[in-house]
């Protein structure tokens, strides 16, 4: 068994730059620095004698008002009382103008913030303009004048009417009275 070493001889050596980098003899740091020796004195002193320890004088502790406390194991107690907010996405809002005048007869959406898929009716609206515009599409029809059919057809995409493109959509004798306003936006 090894003797336990002499007070004044060095336990291990260390790099005077970095403690944590030691050694059992004299040597060189990876720095190029002569290591210092560690004495068995060295490690019974206090913490603070230890590398890195920060030490502060006991008037300076009270002019700062350190405060120190032994540590304890509790459940936080700290209630909070806030006040928060909720709203809604503004990118997902969708304001739906009508190009016409005229009147809502029949609002199939109610309430603000439901939800409506695409192609859902929204509501149907009354217009005499566009009632007058279906109607010179019809006349246009009747006499066959392929000009005023195209007129009329871009009148009426003019006012909003999608289905004024498809020479389907007014095959009949008198106009769409409501119209109906389906929801055409993408999501």
């Amino acid at each position: 068994m090894k003797d336990a070493p002499a007070s004044n001889e060095p336990l291990y050596w260390v790099a005077p730059m970095d403690p944590n980098y030691q050694r059992d003899k004299p040597g060189k740091s990876p720095m190029g620095m002569d290591l210092i020796p560690v004495y068995a004195d060295d490690l019974k002193s206090s913490n603070a004698d230890k590398p890195g320890t920060v030490t502060i004088s006991p008037s300076v502790e009270n002019n700062l008002g350190v405060k120190t406390a032994a540590v304890t194991e509790q459940a936080l107690t700290p209630h909070i009382d806030t006040v928060g907010y909720v709203a809604f996405d503004e990118g997902q809002r969708w304001q739906i103008n009508s190009r016409i005048s005229g009147w809502v007869q029949r609002l199939n959406v109610t309430a603000v913030g439901e939800t409506v898929t695409r192609g859902e009716t929204l509501f149907e609206i009354y217009s005499p303009d566009l009632v007058r515009a279906q109607e010179e599409l019809l006349n246009a029809k009747r006499i066959g004048n392929a000009t005023l059919v195209n007129g009329a057809r871009e009148r009426l995409i003019a006012l909003g009417v999608d289905n004024a493109r498809s020479p389907k959509s007014y095959d009949s004798a008198k106009p769409n009275k409501p119209l109906p306003s389906k929801h055409r936006l993408t999501a």
